[in-house]
């Protein structure tokens, strides 16, 4: 297996390469993309033999999104983000060619890969958390010890407070949790914080 974190830019936002296997086309999953990580990853991808299959995004903000074009059309797979999020494309960054929307439940064309989207709204309108068999790409709506900041538009800390409750605790706690900001953590390592925080403490 391999598992790559790239952090990058100003904001040190992650970006990661997930590829399960050793053997065969190696296929990948390329998740967010910020500042520099277009070339990063497309470096890993060489030097490792992967396949890319899709980019998934978890959420709209320049950050994670800044070479989502970049990496879509190099390998011709499509780009994924919720609906909510689209209109950050259209503000100032290119738009993937392939871009498509996933909502909360669906499930992503990726190969092989089997993505549970779980619609986590609060850091944004469109923010969303992706289950991979034992990871979870969990964006800016949790890091490690932290939650994501609802301060930005369309941001909420209601909305936060409502996925965490329905979505995130619901998980199990050896879920491994990888944000898009900070080191990796566990579920577990983060339920006393998110139960504090549902239940307004």
């Amino acid at each position: 297996m391999l598992l790559e974190r790239f952090v990058n830019g100003r904001a040190r936002s992650n970006a990661y390469v997930y590829a399960p296997t050793d053997e065969g086309d190696r296929p990948a999953l390329l998740v967010d993309a910020g500042v520099g990580a277009g070339d990063k990853v497309i470096d890993l991808v060489a030097a490792e033999g992967l396949t890319p299959k899709a980019v998934v995004l978890t959420h709209g903000h320049p950050d994670h999104i800044w070479t989502a074009r970049q990496l879509s059309d190099r390998y011709e797979v499509p780009a994924y983000i919720h609906p909510r999020d689209v209109r950050w494309f259209l503000v100032r960054w290119p738009q993937p060619r392939r871009l498509a929307t996933v909502h909360g439940g669906g499930k992503p064309q990726a190969g092989d890969f089997d993505i549970d989207v779980l619609h986590t709204p609060g850091h944004s309108q469109g923010s969303v958390c992706f289950v991979v068999e034992d990871l979870c790409f969990s964006g800016d709506t949790v890091m490690s010890q932290t939650l994501g900041q609802w301060r930005f538009p369309g941001g909420s800390r209601s909305a936060l407070r409502e996925s965490i409750r329905t979505k995130l605790l619901t998980l199990p706690d050896e879920l491994q949790l990888l944000p898009g900001h900070g080191p990796s953590t566990t579920v577990g390592a983060e339920r006393g914080l998110w139960t504090s925080f549902t239940k307004g403490e």
